[in-house]
């Protein structure tokens, strides 16, 4: 890899480790979610949350699951940019 080429990974590299760890977030509550329903703990008295505005967990895993996808084809895409020697 040449020296433009690793700048502008060197660039473009904590956009995606910020945007994974906003996904590694919201996939982890909403499995926490999920065992605290499973063992039938109140986690809506415990957290305060009003039931009506309730996310479920089903709602989480599914906005974190599609960030996950979008973050993976926007890497898979910029390594296929970087590999053909194409203008970002």
């Amino acid at each position: 890899m040449d020296l433009k080429k690793w700048k502008l990974w060197r660039m473009l590299n904590p956009l995606y480790e910020n945007f994974m760890i906003l996904f590694l977030i919201l996939f982890l509550t909403s499995m926490c979610m999920f065992i605290l329903r499973n063992f039938k703990v109140n986690y809506l008295y415990i957290f305060d949350i009003t039931p009506s505005t309730q996310v479920t967990r089903y709602q989480l895993l599914s906005v974190s699951l599609l960030m996950a996808l979008l973050g993976s084809v926007a890497i898979l895409h910029q390594d296929l940019l970087l590999s053909l020697d194409h203008p970002a």
